[in-house]
């Protein structure tokens, strides 16, 4: 008897023994099923530009082997880029995916309009797929992803003159948790060519037209101006060129350019040239434009700590003392109306869901001196001054705007365009400078003349019918304007024009905040008093 049972318990260990090495077979032709799907690294996606004032490269990025790729599930994929043991692969020293980094640059002199697409050939690879990524350091996916074997970068995407972007691909094979077929090599062709831009709209002409503005433009080029908008009868939507393409500004008496935003009411300065819309604080209300409140303004502040050197025109400045421009402007302080802005920023708009309305732009705190003898001489006699234009201690220099008046301030020739990447306050470094913690600034003395404001030489340079007013409630411009007489002088908004003496150390005046929203944002109304546009949840 006891021989039976050992036989029927060997017997039975036996038959358990084959069960478990056939499950132990079967995970393992499974696993293997999956490691069979690689695809060599004969793939190649190469780039052509189908004009001659594109130059377009195609770098592989990742990974930096010749191994093929195994599946990867979709979820994973930024962390897959990553990878533990180099970008794109695995814990097991496995190719996981493979990122490309795609470099266009506008050769030409003019701006122009981009279409790009990504044509893959991957007919021995049903299950490979790609998305558009922002690097390769901690990135996320900006774009879905994508099965389709012919699909568009980009579309009528604006690049300025001598313009250069990055875009960068990740593709990879989906896991699809069974026997995968895909073998064999893929490669692809990335393709951009430039439009014509006689045929294409502007993308603040198109940001007009979504708000049922466009019939307000008037097709005038107003490039050089002498009076305020109520004194030469002005008033409408006109077109100037910024640093991003076709901007359109808000001039004059115009009663349907409020926004409410984060609530608050802005009044619409401009459509940036990529299509947002510049903003100025207008108040906890809505404000008609020849009411005078301290409520269009966030609070009163100096300009910065002192005023005693030319380094303190700056919205950032250098050091105090030295001797060349360069040190004196640098961007390493911040000066104190940066700080109560951004202090005002982080508290009503930072970590809250109306941050992603707001967009990066250009606010120019114009430091380019007045060099040219000339000019100098003429605005010597008319401030009684000697110049240098040497920009640092305490040489006395003019700044910015000056460049664009004529010695008697009977003309200005403004422009949206900021002409040095070091005043080009941004939080981008490759928009502008990069030295912003928050996308928020200023108007500029420009802004102010194509608004409908002018330099305010007396009663009849007042503009009471401009939404730029405030009346005696003058407030800070972003715009450097002269240092003498051991001062630094910054612009600034007063009675519907501007003027010149801001003591940057010794006056507070009032707070005027300017951000950019995406036009996409808006929910409704038609840009009334009563009825703003709403922007987010408003």
């Amino acid at each position: 008897m006891d021989n039976i049972k050992h036989y029927i318990k060997s017997k039975w260990l036996i038959i358990f023994e084959i069960f478990c090495i056939l499950i132990i077979i079967g995970i393992i032709g499974y696993t293997y099923s999956f490691f069979t799907a690689t695809v060599t690294d004969s793939v190649t996606i190469r780039g052509e530009a189908a004009s001659m004032n594109l130059n377009l490269t195609v770098t592989k990025l990742a990974p930096n082997n010749t191994k093929g790729l195994i599946p990867q599930l979709d979820d994973y994929i930024t962390n897959a880029v990553i990878g533990r043991n180099g970008s794109c692969i695995d814990d097991n020293n496995n190719n996981v995916c493979q990122v490309y980094k795609i470099t266009l640059k506008n050769n030409s002199a003019v701006t122009v309009y981009v279409n790009g697409t990504l044509t893959l050939n991957a007919k021995n690879n049903p299950n490979l797929k790609w998305a558009m990524i922002n690097g390769t350091t901690n990135p996320t996916l900006t774009s879905s992803i994508n099965t389709h074997t012919f699909v568009t970068l980009t579309e009528n995407e604006l690049y300025n003159a001598n313009q250069q972007k990055d875009y960068y691909i990740v593709l990879w094979i989906s896991e699809t948790g069974g026997l995968q077929t895909d073998n064999g090599i893929f490669n692809g062709v990335v393709k951009f060519e430039d439009t014509d831009t006689t045929t294409n709209t502007p993308l603040a002409k198109q940001t007009l037209t979504s708000l049922e503005l466009d019939s307000q433009i008037n097709e005038t080029v107003l490039t050089s101006f002498t009076n305020t908008s109520k004194n030469d009868n002005s008033t409408g939507i006109y077109a100037s060129e910024d640093d991003l393409g076709t901007s359109y500004y808000f001039r004059g008496n115009i009663t349907n350019n409020y926004v409410k935003f984060a609530g608050f009411y802005w009044r619409i300065i401009r459509i940036n040239g990529d299509g947002s819309l510049r903003v100025i604080y207008d108040g906890t209300s809505a404000h008609a434009n020849s009411e005078e409140s301290t409520d269009r303004q966030i609070g009163t502040s100096a300009y910065n700590t002192n005023s005693s050197d030319n380094t303190y025109v700056g919205y950032m400045y250098g050091t105090a003392g030295s001797t060349t421009y360069e040190a004196t402007h640098t961007n390493t302080n911040n000066s104190t109306i940066k700080t109560y802005i951004d202090n005002w920023y982080n508290t009503n708009i930072k970590n809250t869901p109306n941050a992603n309305y707001v967009v990066d732009a250009i606010y120019c705190n114009d430091r380019t001196r007045v060099t040219d003898a000339t000019k100098m001489s003429e605005l010597d006699t008319m401030f009684d001054l000697t110049s240098t234009g040497e920009g640092f201690g305490t040489k006395v220099t003019y700044y910015g705007l000056l460049n664009r008046m004529t010695g008697n301030f009977t003309s200005v020739t403004p422009t949206l365009k900021c002409p040095e990447t070091r005043d080009k306050f941004t939080v981008s470094n490759t928009l502008g400078n990069g030295k912003l913690d928050n996308p928020i600034g200023l108007i500029t003395f420009d802004e102010m003349i194509f608004g409908g404001s002018y330099m305010y030489m007396g009663d009849t340079y007042q503009n009471n019918e401009t939404y730029l007013y405030n009346g005696t409630n003058w407030y800070w411009t972003m715009s450097p304007f002269t240092f003498y007489d051991d001062r630094a002088y910054v612009g600034y908004g007063y009675q519907g024009s501007f003027d010149n003496y801001g003591d940057v150390g010794g006056a507070r005046g009032g707070v005027r905040p300017v951000i950019s929203l995406l036009s996409s944002g808006i929910t409704g109304g038609n840009g009334t008093a009563s009825t703003p546009f709403l922007i987010g949840s408003e």
